[in-house]
C-alpha cells in the first residue's frame, strides 16, 4: 500500500515561531524528515529535538516502520541533533543538487523499536 502525506510542525516561543520542519511521504511511498530549521539565536535549547520527534510521532501514527532524512556531510550540528534523536548514518550519498560539490548523506531511524 502506497501512502501519501505531509505534516508540518512549527515551534513557538510565546507568539514567535522558533523553528519548523516537515515530514513528507516521498515518490516511492517512504516517509522523510525534510526542511528542518531552528532560529540560530535559539539553537541548543531542544527545539530541534522536539521538532524531529514530532515528525517521528507523525510517521509512527501513519504506520511507517522507518523514517529517513538527508543531511549535508559537513553539517556537524545537524548530524549531532539527528544522532541524539536516534537516526543512524547509511552509506547512501548524493550531491545536494545537480552540479553541486556539497554531498548529502541519508540517515534513517528504525521506528519499530520506538
Amino acid at each position: 500500500m502506497r501512502r501519501r502525506g505531509i505534516a508540518t510542525f512549527v515551534a513557538f516561543d510565546d507568539r514567535n515561531p522558533t523553528g519548523i520542519t516537515t515530514g513528507i511521504v516521498d515518490d516511492v511511498g517512504q516517509p522523510q524528515l525534510v526542511s528542518m530549521w531552528v532560529d540560530p539565536a535559539l539553537r541548543r535549547r531542544g527545539i530541534g529535538e522536539s521538532l524531529a520527534n514530532a515528525v517521528v510521532q507523525w510517521a509512527l501514527e501513519v504506520g511507517f516502520e522507518r523514517l529517513s532524512l538527508w543531511v549535508s556531510e559537513d553539517n556537524r550540528p545537524a548530524i549531532r541533533l539527528y544522532q541524539r534523536v536516534g537516526f543512524q548514518s547509511t552509506d547512501r550519498t548524493d550531491a545536494l543538487r545537480r552540479g553541486s560539490d556539497v554531498r548529502v548523506r541519508m540517515w534513517v531511524r528504525d521506528l519499530k523499536a520506538v
